[in-house]
């Protein structure tokens, strides 16, 4: 989970922020960063693969190990069962939040762009014209420049997102370990379910830059 993170902050590093046009060099590229909605789109995948196989092999693992273990005969302990499900749930909510204020962020940071300006100014049918043009730019085309900063701050969040329900998955499968519950292998599933949702599509990034070009930010549509 940690190579992962520092992997993908490697990728976004840029010391004068994301959407400066300095960490472009002269071919139209950030070093070994993506620069097309395809490349967003299948690194995303990539690191989305990389937790979810994580969890499911994990899982099997522990799985493996306590239906080897003979049956304990005495009360199962509920306290490593409660401290699993309240890690759950604080996690569906610190990713949820996490992710929702760091596309609102990016979001304000994209429109604050002079490109992104001209983008939503002018008038009402120019402005439309100019956004869909974003909205449903090639995925095998060089994004600009703006695009590039905003999708790069996106990924991190889903990343930071679907870190932090890993997390609670691994925290609960080692509770199995502990007390022997197969309860916490539903908490850990619900964690997968919740790391594959995030996993990015062309669909879902389009929607994201949809969404971060109307002037309320992140829409009620794509808030997660």
């Amino acid at each position: 989970m940690y190579q992962l993170l520092e992997v993908n902050v490697v990728l976004d590093r840029n010391p004068t922020g994301p959407f400066d046009d300095s960490s472009l060099g002269e071919s139209g590229t950030r070093g070994n960063s993506p620069t097309t909605l395809g490349q967003f789109v299948r690194l995303g995948q990539l690191l989305s693969f990389a937790l979810a196989s994580g969890i499911v092999t994990t899982s099997a693992v522990f799985l493996f190990l306590i239906l080897q273990r003979e049956p304990d005969a005495e009360q199962p302990n509920w306290i490593f069962l409660a401290i699993g499900g309240g890690v759950f749930v604080a996690s569906l909510v610190v990713s949820f939040l996490m992710r929702l204020m760091l596309k609102s962020n990016a979001a304000s940071a994209l429109r604050q762009t002079p490109e992104a300006e001209d983008v939503c100014g002018g008038g009402a049918a120019a402005s439309q014209s100019a956004r869909d043009a974003w909205e449903n730019w090639d995925a095998d085309e060089p994004l600009p420049r703006p695009l590039i900063g905003f999708l790069s701050a996106t990924q991190t969040s889903r990343l930071i997102a679907q870190a932090v329900l890993e997390g609670a998955a691994m925290i609960n499968l080692v509770f199995t370990m502990l007390d022997g519950n197969v309860i916490h292998f539903v908490f850990a599933a619900f964690c997968l379910v919740g790391v594959i949702a995030i996993t990015p599509t062309t669909g879902k990034v389009r929607s994201e830059i949809r969404s971060a070009l109307t002037v309320g930010g992140v829409s009620g549509e794509d808030r997660f």
